[in-house]
């Protein structure tokens, strides 16, 4: 059970640079003049309700986003997808 969380969480580890999937914590949509503002470039709306697909620096904005309500994750091809629209 613990090996089986742990290689949740290191899946979905944001990458230092690369696709995020961002979700807003409250439920609501992600704000995008957000990650403008952090320096993330918006890619597209994310598989969940809210949600959006972007590219940039990852870990290191995993806690400034935390902040402002925001959960960011590693976006893997296999449920994001992996072409730009």
């Amino acid at each position: 059970m613990l090996a089986g969380s742990v290689l949740l969480v290191a899946a979905f580890a944001p990458p230092p640079h690369g696709r995020l999937l961002l979700l807003a914590l409250s439920g609501s949509r992600v704000d995008a003049g957000l990650l403008t503002r952090v320096g993330l470039a918006h890619v597209r709306a994310g598989p969940l309700p809210g949600s959006v697909i972007a590219d940039g620096p990852g870990v290191q904005l995993a806690p400034t986003l935390l902040q402002q309500g925001m959960l960011m994750v590693a976006a893997p091809a296999t449920i994001c997808g992996n072409a730009r629209t």
